[in-house]
């Protein structure tokens, strides 16, 4: 082999090596950056530490909180700032950008921030020492002073918490609530504040019935070949009544309401009658110790397939 051929080969061998054996080297650097971070991401693949049991939660700002109430207002998928989920993108629209957006493809945005990530696992920058801090809206701030002045959840100004929520959402600082799945299983949403279910009034209104053609027996309803004239017979521990009658109908609808105190132990008893000029008819009879927070939270309270004769059953449940 010539001398210049030699060199050649030596040259392509040393090439190889040094670049992967031929391979593509895409060197894409990447800074992690935990400022003003305790946990979570480094926004390199790596963490920034973990939180101790005293504190466990990891929020989505990378600070440690003793309790935390998930959130995903406004997210269609990632991180609930508590260590859950906030969904799962599906297949038309398989990817989960940092913001908590399904999209088909990620596209970096850092359009009017100046550090945090760019909603696709990079980062529109780090803070300088002058202002090391950086916001929710990727904004670079000097240290700043917390202030949870009327505030007993939420953000204090500094990335930090002002507290969290046992029971309900935080909203502008307070807690409270928008609906009844925002309450804990006990609770209800009453005057957007979680109070307990049970031991308040409610308003029960007896809304529908739906009849079967024929007695359980196959017998007509009236002597005559007649559908019922259906009324509803109502206990409520000591407190009890007859709705209006409605002529002639497998479907009646009342609209007659009572107002009662609903508790977790009390004698309830709701019979649908088909009144007749001297005996009447009992159609059903539901008899509860209570009625659930389940069908309270509803605002309703349903049963279908009583028994053969009585096919379905409507109450609405509404807090006074």
């Amino acid at each position: 082999m010539g001398s210049r051929a030699y060199w050649i080969v030596l040259f392509a061998m040393m090439l190889i090596v040094f670049t992967g054996c031929g391979g593509d080297s895409d060197d894409e650097s990447c800074t992690p950056d935990c400022t003003g971070k305790e946990c979570g991401d480094d926004g390199c693949g790596g963490i920034c530490g973990t939180c101790p049991d005293a504190a466990p939660f990891c929020t989505d700002a990378g600070l440690c909180v003793e309790s935390c109430t998930p959130s995903c207002a406004g997210k269609e998928c990632g991180g609930d700032g508590c260590g859950g989920s906030c969904g799962t993108c599906p297949g038309t629209a398989p990817i989960c950008n940092d913001f908590g957006q399904c999209v088909t493809e990620c596209i970096a945005d850092c359009t009017g921030r100046e550090c945090g990530t760019d909603g696709c696992g990079g980062s529109c920058g780090t803070c300088p020492d002058a202002a090391p801090n950086c916001s929710e809206e990727g904004l670079c701030y000097a240290d700043c002073v917390p202030d949870c002045t009327g505030k007993e959840c939420g953000d204090n100004g500094c990335n930090g918490s002002c507290g969290t929520c046992t029971n309900g959402i935080c909203l502008e600082g307070v807690c409270g609530c928008e609906t009844n799945d925002d309450c804990d299983e006990n609770s209800i949403c009453y005057q957007d504040q979680c109070v307990t279910a049970y031991g308040r009034e409610y308003r029960l209104t007896f809304e529908s019935a739906q009849i079967s053609e024929n007695k359980s027996d196959n017998s007509d309803w009236d002597t005559l070949g007649g559908m019922p004239d259906p009324f509803v017979s109502y206990k409520f521990d000591d407190e009890e009544g007859n709705t209006a009658t409605v002529d002639d109908t497998l479907q009646p609808e009342w609209d007659d309401f009572i107002d009662v105190v609903l508790s977790q132990t009390q004698t309830i008893v709701m019979t649908v009658m088909d009144e007749d000029l001297s005996d009447h008819d009992e159609i059903a009879k539901i008899e509860l110790n209570q009625i659930p927070v389940e069908d309270i939270k509803k605002g309703h309270f349903t049963r279908t397939n009583i028994n053969e004769s009585l096919l379905k059953f409507v109450v609405k449940i509404e807090p006074k």
